[in-house]
């Protein structure tokens, strides 16, 4: 489906994390604090329990790019039980939120005596897999204005709301959080989306974006998956 091919986040139902999940390793992470993985508690295995993360990587040339987004049942810092170098991801609160502090000698043990877990470790990396590859086609193959509608594809998919003249997406969305995603320039993406309204393909509204013409979105998309 489409809303869950464009969607950047990860989760699962927390009752496949049973064997890790104890109440001893859950730990508060306000609104806003910003870990470092592989740099900060690389002696732990993060899940989070409740609220909202984003998980960004720096760019070689110092640019923060968003990678996926994190919620009730995803792992982070989970790179560190089979490397012992990679790449320093980072972690942000985008809300008030609990994790699961769990020391990583205890995961690896439970990993052990625990076929569920196994396959419950196994789906979550198969699901960061997908995105990274879809992220990736999309940088190899695709140009800005692809690239840009299939995220209000996305948009529309996850935060549409039917109004006269089209779908609102009912979300504050700014042209520096859409080229952090697609990793480009904010100045490209304002040219794109300005060649949008010109189209009338979308408008703004009271500080949203309208949706007019969403089958114009679906035919660079599909262009972008033929390629």
């Amino acid at each position: 489906m489409l809303n869950d091919y464009y969607s950047p986040w990860i989760s699962s139902d927390l009752s496949s994390w049973t064997a890790v999940a104890r109440p001893e390793f859950l730990v508060p992470m306000p609104m806003g604090t910003h870990i470092e993985q592989g740099r900060d508690n690389t002696g732990y295995i993060y899940l989070v329990e409740s609220g909202q993360l984003m998980q960004t990587v720096l760019s070689q040339s110092g640019t923060e790019r968003i990678l996926m987004f994190l919620a009730s049942g995803s792992l982070f810092n989970e790179m560190g039980l089979f490397e012992s170098a990679f790449t320093f991801y980072a972690v942000d609160a985008l809300v008030n939120s609990m994790l699961y502090r769990i020391p990583q000698d205890r995961f690896l043990h439970c990993l052990h005596q625990d076929n569920n877990l196994c396959l419950a470790l196994i789906r979550q990396l198969t699901r960061k897999v997908a995105i990274l590859a879809h992220q990736t086609s999309d940088l190899v193959f695709g140009n800005a204005y692809q690239r840009i509608a299939a995220e209000l594809l996305y948009f529309v998919c996850n935060h549409g709301v039917p109004v006269s003249g089209g779908t609102m997406i009912d979300m504050d969305i700014t042209q520096q959080f859409i080229a952090k995603r697609i990793n480009t320039s904010r100045e490209t993406v304002c040219k794109v989306m300005g060649k949008m309204t010109a189209a009338g393909i979308l408008k703004k509204e009271q500080g949203r974006y309208v949706i007019r013409d969403e089958e114009a979105l679906h035919r660079a998309v599909a262009a972008l998956r033929d390629t």
